[in-house]
């Protein structure tokens, strides 16, 4: 198992690619430019306030005053200041650990020189602190490099016992300070090694995920374009408007759930003078339900002339099931349209209603039956009505009873008869209409489950003299 991810040095943890360690880098200044702002704008501020220890120190040597410490750390303070307004300047960016590592090396340098001003004066033994702080920002709070910062940190410690006076500075003093300043260098190299390596191991990961990402949005974008080219396919198998047929009013719609939908309708004018129709529901949604929906326009088209609607079910029925499109099914309902007469044969359709003019009330024609590609022999049978002027026919895929609102309640079976029955005495076109805005009132922001595929066909009053 690698500790370190591929192409990385173990040691200055830099990218083995040149590019890789580029874009690295501008992305860590970036990251980094915020948090280190305020970091220099504290610590400026906390180096100037550490003043108070300095007020601490009992018997100054004659040649230094208090007001001499208090201009080092002024000096330090507006040269941190300085560097931190720099930071919003362009260049600021490409040499971003330059001028952070100044920071610290100012501020170590400060402390350097006070010691040597006030070494052997009672209180300057607490000094050395101030450089354990200074190693704070060094690995943490300054976003560092590890290899910056372990220059950075051993160079104070090499200036900070070049500052003292080994002759006379207390032994305890001595080891006290080697001891504690080592280890925080010590610590400091491994929390900013740390750091570096997982802001590295981030970046790695963001980078392969960013890729992924595209890969991913490539093949959304091939197969959206592909859905989208079925659509199209599918919507130009579709009839563009009803069919003119004397005597009747016709009107249609589909809403699907998704680029290629599973809902179906068609119309064929026959050579005999009657209308052929056919409104279907596919299993499922996507390109495997426009694949049956495909199939069912073909077989429609070619078979549609056919006397025997029962005939033309079964034979489909057969047709598909030797596809071997597994798991697709077909509902459907095929009715045929004359003068005053409508023949039509179900394959597991909700029931069509027709509602009678003359009597004001609805009924139903049951459209059960099996669904086409089933293996299983299924007789079909034909359902035949006599139609009268005002006659409404009003079929519809499960889609629209079975239609959820946001409360997740369902639009039921019920709800398209009383529907119907309140607009049945507008034209087909209007009925339709009103259908379709029932749905949009009833399902809200609710998105579509399913698909919706109607038909409303009306027979229409004898022209008077």
């Amino acid at each position: 198992m690698r500790l370190l991810p591929e192409g990385i040095n173990p040691f200055t943890l830099e990218f083995s690619s040149p590019g890789t360690e580029k874009r690295f880098r501008i992305d860590y200044t970036n990251r980094s430019l915020p948090i280190v702002r305020i970091a220099m704008m504290v610590g400026a501020l906390q180096y100037l306030l550490f003043f108070i220890l300095d007020l601490m120190i009992e018997q100054l040597p004659e040649s230094v005053g208090i007001v001499d410490l208090l201009i080092i750390r002024t000096v330090v303070f507006m040269v941190i200041v300085a560097i931190t307004v720099l930071s919003f300047q362009d260049f600021f960016k490409r040499y971003f650990q330059f001028f952070v590592s100044l920071v610290p090396i100012t501020a170590g340098i400060g402390v350097v020189i006070m010691i040597m001003l006030v070494q052997n004066s009672s209180g300057y033994d607490e000094y050395y602190v101030g450089v354990m702080i200074i190693f704070f920002y060094i690995h943490v709070l300054l976003r560092m490099r590890f290899i910056y910062a372990t220059l950075v940190g051993w160079f104070l410690i090499l200036m900070y016992f070049l500052a003292l006076d080994f002759s006379t500075t207390p032994q305890g003093l001595l080891l006290n300070s080697t001891f504690f300043l080592i280890s925080t260098q010590l610590c400091g190299m491994f929390a900013s090694y740390s750091l570096e390596y997982y802001a590295r191991l981030v970046f790695v990961q963001s980078r392969d995920l960013e890729e992924r990402r595209k890969q991913v949005k490539v093949q959304y974008d091939f197969k959206a374009n592909e859905l989208n080219n079925l659509r199209e396919i599918q919507r130009s198998l579709l009839p563009s408007t009803p069919p003119c047929f004397p005597g009747f009013e016709i009107a249609a719609s589909l809403k699907t759930t998704t680029e290629v939908g599973g809902d179906f309708y068609d119309f064929f004018l026959n050579k005999s003078g009657s209308l052929t129709f056919s409104i279907g529901d596919a299993t499922g949604h996507g390109a495997k339900a426009g694949v049956m929906v495909t199939a069912i326009k073909v077989l429609f088209v070619s078979m549609a002339n056919t006397k025997s609607l029962t005939s033309f079910v079964s034979q489909a029925s057969k047709i598909i099931a030797k596809t071997g499109l597994k798991k697709l099914y077909m509902s459907l309902a095929v009715g045929r349209l004359s003068v005053n007469k409508l023949d039509v044969v179900g394959a597991g359709m909700p029931p069509a209603l027709l509602w009678r003019a003359s009597e004001k009330v609805i009924e139903k024609i049951s459209l059960n039956g099996m669904p086409l590609g089933s293996p299983a022999e299924y007789r079909y049978h034909l359902t035949s009505v006599e139609l009268l002027p005002g006659d409404v026919l009003f079929f519809m895929s499960d889609g629209l009873p079975e239609l959820f609102n946001e409360q997740r309640e369902m639009y039921g079976y019920e709800s398209p008869l009383h529907l119907l029955k309140q607009y049945a005495g507008l034209s087909a076109a209007s009925i339709l209409a009103a259908v379709e805005r029932e749905i949009l009132n009833f399902k809200g922001d609710e998105q579509l489950h399913d698909d919706i595929s109607l038909i409303v066909i009306k027979k229409l009053m004898p022209a008077s003299n």
